[in-house]
C-alpha cells in the first residue's frame, strides 16, 4: 500500500540550493543599489547644504563688518562734532574774557578735530570704491549694492571762534543700508541714529548697526 501511494502522488521538486543563493543574492544587490542611490541622494543634498550655510555665513561677516565700520565711522565723526562745540564754546569765552592766547588754543583744538573729521570722510569715500571694485563680498557671483554715501553736507567757513560743525543734509535720511547678494542667499544691514537721537542739538548723536530685510534690487 505505501508503494502504491508514492507511486500515485509523484514527488515534489524542490530548488535546488543554487537557485535560492542566486536570489537571495539579486535581492541583496537590489537593496544595495538602491541603499547607495539613496545616500548619494542624501549626500547631495547635505553638501549643497553645507555650501548654502558657508556662503550665508560669509556674506553676513561680510555685510555685518562694513555696517560695523561705517557706524563707527559715523560715531567718530559725531564725536569730533562735539569736540568742535566745546572749542567753540571755549573761544567764545575766551574772547569775551579777552583771552586771546586761550582763543587760539581752542581755535587750534577745533581745527584738530576737524582735520580728523575730514580723514574719516575720506576714508568713508575709498571704502565706497573697494566695496564697488570688489563686487561687495569679493567672491565670484557676488553681486553688493552701493554704499550710500555720507550725508554731510560741505562745512560752512569757519569764523573767529574756530571751524564749524558738520551737519546732516536735513532731505536724507539718517539711514544707510548695506547690502550684499550670492543669489539666491542674501545679507542686509542698516545703520542708523538712535531713537530719540535725531534732533538733539547739544547731545552727542550715536549711530547704531541691525539686521534688515533684503529686497532686491533696493531695500525697504
Amino acid at each position: 500500500m505505501r508503494n502504491n501511494d508514492r507511486e500515485g502522488h509523484p514527488p515534489v521538486a524542490r530548488p535546488r540550493t543554487s537557485e535560492i543563493g542566486g536570489f537571495a543574492h539579486l535581492s541583496l544587490m537590489i537593496v544595495l543599489i538602491a541603499a547607495s542611490m539613496a545616500g548619494f541622494g542624501i549626500w547631495g543634498v547635505m553638501r549643497h547644504w553645507n555650501h548654502s550655510v558657508q556662503t550665508q555665513l560669509r556674506l553676513d561677516h561680510c555685510v555685518g563688518s562694513e555696517a560695523m565700520e561705517l557706524k563707527a565711522m559715523l560715531n567718530r565723526i559725531e564725536s569730533k562734532n562735539t569736540q568742535i562745540k566745546l572749542a567753540r564754546a571755549a573761544a567764545a569765552s575766551a574772547a569775551i574774557a579777552q583771552q586771546l592766547p586761550l582763543q587760539k588754543a581752542a581755535v587750534v583744538a577745533g581745527n584738530v578735530a576737524a582735520k580728523l573729521q575730514d580723514l574719516e570722510l575720506g576714508r568713508s569715500r575709498l571704502r565706497q570704491v573697494q566695496w564697488m571694485a570688489k563686487r561687495g563680498c569679493g567672491e565670484r557671483g557676488d553681486l553688493g549694492l552701493p554704499i550710500p554715501s555720507m550725508g554731510w553736507l560741505p562745512r560752512r567757513p569757519p569764523d573767529s571762534f574756530g571751524p564749524q560743525v558738520l551737519e546732516w543734509t536735513p532731505s536724507q535720511p539718517q539711514r544707510l543700508r548695506i547690502a550684499a547678494r550670492h543669489s539666491p542667499l542674501a545679507a542686509a544691514a542698516v545703520v542708523e541714529t538712535a531713537p530719540g537721537d535725531v534732533n538733539a542739538q547739544l547731545a552727542e548723536k550715536r549711530w547704531t548697526a541691525a539686521w534688515t530685510r533684503f529686497f532686491w534690487p533696493s531695500l525697504d
